[in-house]
């Protein structure tokens, strides 16, 4: 390379590639297809999502939403709800009791009985509004799993 600059230029426009953001699971049984692309435009399904800063509503403290996680072989499922605040009727409502009720739930479906519902998977809300906007008594059960020896609520999956 003839200077610097060019060297500067290639990992601008490869940075993606050697943070792991080039990868993209294709349709399978556990990636759906895009049927709904629409819904989470910059967001394309399969593809790992770069971290975002967050507010927690719990205790308002700024966090990386990629780093917000455990490292406990868990699958992740983000719900990034719909624009209507989270404890009005809402597409968000209506999956989150789906997810919490239906047979055909991964949530009910592949949690060994007696265990609790986080085991397998660590269910996160990601709400449009600002923390004070968001009412966590007024959030889904699904989002408020109570878990452990005395069936405690998580405050920071919101």
């Amino acid at each position: 390379m003839e200077d610097s600059a060019e060297l500067e230029d290639i990992y601008v426009r490869t940075f993606e590639f050697p943070a792991g953001f080039m990868a993209q699971s294709q349709p399978s049984m556990i990636v759906a297809d895009a049927v709904h692309q629409k819904l989470a435009t910059g967001f394309p399904v399969g593809k790992r999502f770069k971290s975002v800063p967050v507010v927690r509503v719990a205790d308002s403290n700024p966090a990386q939403l990629g780093r917000h996680h455990r490292a406990d072989g868990r699958w992740r499922i983000y719900a990034f709800a719909d624009a209507a605040a989270v404890r009005e009727r809402s597409f968000l409502a209506d999956w989150a009791r789906w997810l919490s009720a239906s047979t055909e739930s991964p949530l009910l479906k592949y949690t060994p009985a007696g265990a609790d519902i986080d085991k397998e998977f660590d269910v996160k809300l990601i709400a449009q509004q600002d923390f004070e906007g968001v009412d966590l008594r007024r959030v889904p059960a699904t989002f408020m799993a109570r878990t452990g020896p005395f069936g405690l609520v998580d405050y920071e999956l919101v």
